[in-house]
């Protein structure tokens, strides 16, 4: 008979702990045959959590390559969504769609899935940004169901900056999303996952901090990139690497919702003016930004007036890029 192992899914997957209590990250599984992931009690899932899973799940596979690992489930308003969006698929079971088989609604974009060396070959002599402002566009249109409101220009300004670090700085090949949008709950959340060498490894070679959490706290300070003043000289002047992307990014979302950064052993998690550090384990950096769609109505100024306390606060001869000061939508 073969040894199996059974990881019983949480009914709610809505927050890290739901996730990390499972312990996949210490699990043994040398004398197991079979894993068997039970999802028949799963009801309910947020993007992070799910996220999540699929990292602890990636980094089990890597350390037990031998054992077999198998999916149960039944007919849950969590199985239909998660094989709608192609999530089983992304867990690397073969049931339910791919990612990237469906568009998405105004209530969600499915997984999509970014080929990292893909992007920076499609873009040919022309700086990688650019490729990653189209796919930006395309994503916000489908989550915000048009291209001109207010809570289009706030998404597609946080996906596109978000993108661009992934594209730009993790040094991987691979990147994830997943979005929800309750318009009932006036709450959007957009999750964005590398497979990249992480925040410390990222800014380590030109900057100085203690630990992860110094790190991550330090990436969301304005003018902080994983690039030298003297490589940045030499980048398209539109698109160059001015370290405004997680600023921006995360003060927007903590005035009006919650931005969470994950990266290596360390998370950090940004509310109106509190910073908040927790334990995690991922693998590359994940990118979590909630937003309270019913006070966007300024979003284009707010964009902007953030982005000039960053430049003003820098002491020195230092701006953002263009394109992190631009915003899509109208004008």
């Amino acid at each position: 008979m073969p040894k199996e192992r059974y990881i019983i899914i949480p009914r709610n997957l809505t927050s890290f702990s739901s996730v990390a209590n499972l312990e996949l990250r210490s699990l043994d599984l040398h004398e197991i045959d079979r894993c068997i992931l039970d999802f028949t009690g799963t009801h309910f899932a947020e993007p992070l959590p799910m996220m999540s899973l699929a990292s602890d799940l990636r980094d089990l596979r890597t350390r037990f390559p031998a054992v077999t690992y198998l999916c149960n489930s039944k007919d849950t308003a969590f199985r239909g969504y998660a094989d709608h969006i192609g999530y089983f698929r992304f867990l690397g079971f073969s049931r339910g769609n791919l990612p990237g088989d469906v568009s998405g609604s105004g209530n969600y974009v499915p997984i999509h899935l970014f080929n990292i060396d893909k992007i920076k070959e499609a873009s040919g002599d022309e700086p990688y940004g650019k490729i990653v402002s189209e796919e930006s566009v395309k994503l916000a249109e489908v989550l915000a169901q048009d291209s001109k409101s207010n809570v289009f220009v706030a998404l597609e300004y946080a996906i596109r900056e978000i993108l661009r670090n992934a594209v730009e700085h993790g040094m991987g090949s691979k990147a994830a999303m997943l979005a929800q949008y309750w318009p009932k709950k006036h709450e959007a959340e957009v999750v964005i996952c590398d497979n990249g060498l992480g925040i410390v490894r990222t800014l380590e070679a030109h900057h100085a901090f203690s630990d992860s959490y110094e790190a991550l706290e330090l990436s969301l300070n304005a003018g902080v990139s994983g690039t030298s003043e003297l490589e940045r000289q030499y980048q398209n002047p539109y698109y160059r690497n001015s370290g405004f992307g997680l600023y921006t990014t995360s003060t927007l979302c903590a005035k009006h919702g919650s931005f969470r950064i994950i990266s290596g052993d360390a998370g950090l998690s940004r509310q109106s003016e509190n910073l908040k550090r927790h334990k995690w384990s991922f693998d590359g950096t994940c990118v979590q930004m909630k937003l309270r769609t019913n006070e966007l109505s300024e979003s284009r100024s707010t964009i902007q007036k953030i982005i000039e306390v960053g430049e003003t606060g820098l002491g020195k001869p230092q701006s953002a890029s263009t394109a992190s000061k631009q915003t899509s939508g109208w004008n």
